[in-house]
């Protein structure tokens, strides 16, 4: 398949850049008509050219021209609601639209394959884990959001399952199978993706409106009666992301957190110096036996090279939080709560009834004051610290679609450990690159479509059959 440059019989007739099969959601898109049939998209600012499209007067298929936060793509869906999603340096042909963005094919984030970690051990100390599961993921739409109703780690991954029911079956096989997850965006996408995991206990919180990302946390500490069964106060507590893929040795982060007798432990990855500035740094005392590893001294948000330092520990998001800090947790949202309560008071407006509480923002720099001056002790009155441990593995954090097709390469291309079955043809391509969601590749064949290089061909959660 090739792009574009001038009218193919079948999609001869120019294009009307005011069709009505055509869309553009970005303030900085335009789409022009050109020589030859064919219409130009073009940057409004720049006068870049992005792509160029074709579309049939016959034709069936309705073209978006979409940028958010995630970046520009481009949306043809068809009449049965298949979605084929385009990033920049992508080919889609079907319903009578031809629409081609340029582009470099999104290459795997290794160019060989990473040594292998030691065998993943199963852990016994706690078995209770939190998925973060509750954020709105505007990076990353439109693959999550209005255009496919799945939240963002209900989307398929590897083998047709869902990034969220990848993270549980890691977490499982490694020990923590009493799991708990937040929920406010689409909830039933997320849900369906985690039905019969073997050997886990699944329990939800659903939110009505976002409470920060430790506020689901906290209002299962304020209220355990209410949450029976979903967390242990005298037990540690893993908490993940649920929006990144990885195969990190999550046992081992639990012997180093005991190890430490740390109040909390961030599992983190070491990055090489060009994606310093991608990542939030952990620096260290680097008093681990790996002499990376060690006492968190301070953190830095992506950070150039200059404020990095020697230091390139990136936070993970893999949290270990010991027994000791839960009634910490609750006194730092009673604390932020009544601040912003009197400031309303102050200000003349209506006290709020509840705030955001966030991990980052708000727990950690409490916490590492308390650890720093040596006043967060166990039961034995023995100082805790606040710990960074290096992790072995690999961890892509899916922030957006080109993130979502390089952690798929990854994976389809051999560079982890991940089986291929006959079954993955229905999931990748690997001649041409395109990904497909559950049932998107019969639906494809029956429209006839021609995709090629970085697309996305994805169903709608809870869409009718074609």
């Amino acid at each position: 398949m090739t792009t574009p440059t001038s009218p193919s019989p079948h999609y001869a007739a120019a294009h009307d850049p005011a069709s009505p099969n055509l869309s553009v959601q970005a303030d900085d898109i335009l789409v022009r008509a050109a020589e030859g049939g064919l219409s130009e998209i073009r940057r409004r600012s720049t006068g870049q050219r992005l792509g160029a499209l074709t579309m049939r007067a016959d034709a069936t298929a309705h073209l978006t021209l979409f940028e958010g936060r995630g970046g520009f793509c481009a949306i043809a869906s068809t009449p049965a609601h298949t979605r084929y999603i385009g990033l920049p340096g992508s080919e889609i042909q079907v319903g009578g639209v031809s629409v081609s963005l340029s582009g470099p094919f999104i290459q795997p984030a290794f160019v060989t394959a990473p040594a292998r970690p030691h065998p993943v051990g199963r852990q016994n100390v706690s078995p209770y884990a939190m998925i973060l599961g509750a954020g709105m993921a505007t990076r990353f739409e439109p693959v999550s959001g209005e255009f496919t109703q799945y939240a963002k780690p209900a989307a398929p991954l590897i083998h047709g399952k869902s990034v969220i029911r990848l993270i549980a079956e890691q977490l499982t096989r490694q020990g923590f199978h009493e799991i708990f997850i937040n929920t406010y965006f689409k909830p039933e996408s997320l849900k369906a993706g985690l039905q019969g995991v073997d050997g886990a206990t699944i329990r939800y919180i659903d939110e009505p409106s976002p409470s920060g990302t430790a506020g689901a946390l906290r209002k299962i500490l304020q209220a355990p009666e209410q949450f029976a069964g979903y967390l242990d106060l005298a037990r540690p507590l893993l908490i993940v992301q649920g929006d990144a893929f990885s195969n990190a040795d999550l046992a081992s982060l639990m012997a180093a957190h005991v190890r430490e007798g740390a109040a909390v432990t961030i599992g983190c990855m070491i990055k090489p110096d060009e994606d310093v500035d991608k990542f939030g740094i952990v620096a260290t005392n680097h008093a681990g036996a790996d002499g990376v590893s060690g006492q968190v001294q301070m953190f830095l948000e992506k950070p150039s090279l200059e404020v990095a330092g020697p230091h390139r520990l990136a936070n993970t998001g893999f949290y270990l939080f010991a027994p000791e800090t839960f009634p910490l947790i609750e006194a730092i949202y009673a604390r932020k709560l009544a601040e912003a309560r009197q400031e309303a008071i102050a200000d003349g407006k209506t006290p709020p009834d509840d705030v955001l509480l966030d991990f980052a923002l708000d727990v950690f720099p409490d916490l590492l004051r308390r650890t720093q001056a040596g006043t967060l002790r166990n039961a034995a009155g023995e100082p805790m610290a606040f710990w960074a441990e290096l992790v072995e593995g690999y961890w892509s954090d899916i922030g957006n679609p080109t993130q979502y097709i390089q952690t798929l390469r990854d994976a389809y291309g051999g560079y982890l450990d991940v089986t291929r079955s006959p079954r993955d043809a229905d999931y990748y391509d690997d001649e041409t690159g395109a990904c497909y969601w559950p049932g998107a590749r019969q639906r494809a064949t029956v429209e006839g479509a021609r995709v090629h290089g970085n697309v996305i061909v994805a169903v709608p959660f809870d869409c009718p059959p074609s």
